[in-house]
Order: structure tokens, then sequence, then C-alpha cells
């Protein structure tokens, strides 16, 4: 899924598994994890997914995407 996502978005893989801060980056960070939340993934296995510690990134990042399409 990600690779599709990759190559839909043109961000590469490593920088949406990566941990940049750069707005661009982020953004479609955000939307692929909340794309995983829903087709099904909880947040801790978002987490492990994307070599986290903690689903707290997931949460906040998708209340973000949830509020901007608001």
């Amino acid at each position: 899924m990600i690779t599709e996502f990759s190559k839909i978005t043109g961000v590469p893989v490593d920088a949406i598994l990566g941990r940049s801060r750069k707005k661009n980056i982020a953004i479609h960070r955000a939307v692929y994890w909340r794309l995983l939340y829903q087709v099904g993934f909880s947040y801790p296995q978002i987490a492990k997914l994307n070599n986290r510690k903690s689903h707290a990134a997931n949460m906040s990042a998708d209340k973000m995407i949830e509020d901007t399409l608001s």
C-alpha cells in the first residue's frame, strides 16, 4: 500500500516512513496514516508499521486531517 501511495503522491517511501517535519512530507504521512486507519488498522498497528514507539503521533495526525476535512 505504501508503494502505491508513494507513486500517487510523488513522496518517496523513505520520506513517508521518516521523521521529517517538512510540511509537505508531514501532511502526506498523516494522510497515509489516516488511510491505514480507515481500512481497519488500529493506531498501535500503524505505529508499528511505521517504526514508531508510540501511536500518539498517529492519533494527532489523524485529528489534524479530520479537522482539515471538516
